[in-house]
């Protein structure tokens, strides 16, 4: 393989860039990296496709894979695979008639937000830099001892109200800042009425305080040029602690209503043959699975199931469970979620998919009853880093509002804990779990 070959191979990987794009479907995803390589039947995979052509020379074609290989680009370490919904339950009311709520992303309007504390700024500030007090003196040439000589006032430290340095010193340490332009504040402020009123009041610059450490004397006369320089490090502390607090997007609590049949299809995957992820039911090394007969099962609606070992020992919790679940449900019905539906985090926006939506119908007189679950299975080793999962799906219960009506139809849609097959989740999760039955 020539340097030729590799300097193309590069080129095709350049080329798989040159096109960056917002996701219609995945407005949180960044522009720049790719979005649909395991969604194979994906209409907009296309746009992160480079179709390379070349003359019939077989030689040519196999080194440009082993260097494409080489560079990471081509990965032969995958597999594609299929599901379908099975033929019965597209026979089932709840696909033809029935919806999945789910709520969406929107730009916070913080509606919220009155003041500096709504972004835990507390309004107490200490500057560093005015003066230590001491004097350094060296001989620049005959190479003598550091001496340090005391002034004769030791340095104190002193409190100061931001606003007492004046509204000409504030307002040019704002102009000199694009943050601190009243069309910018106000994009964070919402409910900030003008300039004048974010440096005076007490919710604002009014309310804050700066200790500065120096001399007496010089404590008694700031100058100008001393004062700007305070409160711009006040300033630049401000909007810091209003970048790291600030979020950009919300996800709303009320939750819309989607045609089942429209969200959930069959599905073309790509995924990576190492693990238990890229095992069918089948193949699955998981212990037990042999004896269910997951094709015969109607309420599984795929007809298998790639997935971890927890998402395959939820499934199998699901079957010993058959028999308790029919007893006070008329049908339930369990659907693997395959970028079919997202949900968005109330407070900061975040995206999530849910692994599983677990459906629950129950007839009666008036209006059929259905429960809508969202599950998810989680290794312990993803915990950290995915509690936030937990917490909102708690929250799914006393937070979202579904204020579409459907006549005949009473929907509740709830978030479980995390499923683990064992420990202290497992124990949580069968604990609400049994709750519904």
């Amino acid at each position: 393989m020539g340097k030729t070959t590799m300097a193309e191979a590069q080129l095709i990987g350049r080329g798989a860039r040159y096109f960056p794009f917002m996701a219609p479907d995945q407005p949180e995803a960044a522009r720049e990296k790719r979005k649909y390589d395991s969604a194979v039947d994906t209409p907009l995979r296309i746009l992160e496709e480079l179709h390379y052509h070349c003359s019939h020379n077989p030689k040519y074609v196999q080194d440009i894979r082993n260097a494409l290989r080489q560079t990471g680009m081509l990965d032969e370490t995958a597999r594609t695979v299929r599901l379908r919904l099975k033929d019965s339950f597209k026979k089932t009311d709840l696909y033809e008639r029935d919806h999945v709520w789910v709520n969406d992303r929107v730009k916070n309007p913080r509606n919220g937000v009155a003041g500096l504390d709504a972004y835990r700024i507390e309004g107490s500030f200490a500057y560093p830099n005015l003066m230590t007090g001491r004097v350094t003196e060296a001989s620049a040439f005959g190479g003598g001892q550091l001496t340090l000589t005391p002034n004769a006032t030791d340095p104190v430290a002193r409190d100061f109200k931001l606003s007492e340095f004046g509204k000409a010193i504030l307002g040019f340490a704002m102009d000199a800042n694009e943050f601190f332009h009243f069309g910018n504040l106000r994009a964070y402020f919402p409910q900030l009425g003008s300039a004048a009123q974010f440096v005076c009041a007490d919710t604002y610059l009014g309310g804050v305080t700066v200790s500065v450490r120096g001399l007496s004397d010089d404590l008694d006369n700031l100058t100008a040029r001393q004062k700007l320089d305070i409160a711009q490090y006040v300033l630049h502390q401000i909007e810091s602690g209003v970048k790291r607090e600030s979020v950009e997007y919300v996800g709303t609590r009320d939750f819309k209503p989607y045609p089942i049949k429209d969200r959930f299809t069959d599905k073309v995957l790509k995924l990576r043959i190492e693990g238990e992820t890229g095992r069918s039911w089948g193949e699955s090394n998981v212990p037990g699975l042999d004896q269910i007969n997951l094709s015969g099962k109607d309420w599984h609606v795929y007809d298998d199931s790639f997935g971890t070992d927890q998402e395959k020992h939820f499934i199998k919790y699901l079957h010993d469970q058959e028999a308790r679940l029919r007893s006070v449900y008329d049908d339930f019905y369990l659907l693997r979620n395959e970028k079919a539906v997202k949900l968005y985090d109330f407070d900061t926006g975040r995206a999530f998919e849910p692994d599983f939506v677990l459906f629950l119908r129950k007839k009666n007189q008036s209006a059929n009853t259905i429960l809508q679950l969202f599950i998810e299975p989680k290794g312990d080793h993803l915990r950290p880093q995915d509690d936030w999962k937990q917490d909102f799906l708690a929250q799914v219960k006393t937070e979202a509002r579904l204020e579409t009506i459907f006549q005949g139809r009473d929907y509740t849609v709830l978030g479980l804990p995390f499923f683990n097959e064992t420990g202290q989740t497992n124990a949580d999760f069968k604990l609400s779990f049994d709750g519904l039955l």
